[in-house]
């Protein structure tokens, strides 16, 4: 988290805090199966 406030990237801190808190995670687990259609 600190490296992401650091560099300055708010969509990058906002994107980790969302994986963080899992509500993401579904499509994290599809993320396999997109990438192979």
């Amino acid at each position: 988290m600190a490296a992401t406030r650091s560099a300055g990237s708010e969509s990058q801190q906002e994107m980790l805090e969302t994986l963080i808190t899992g509500r993401r995670l579904r499509d994290i687990t599809d993320l396999p199966f997109d990438l192979a259609a």
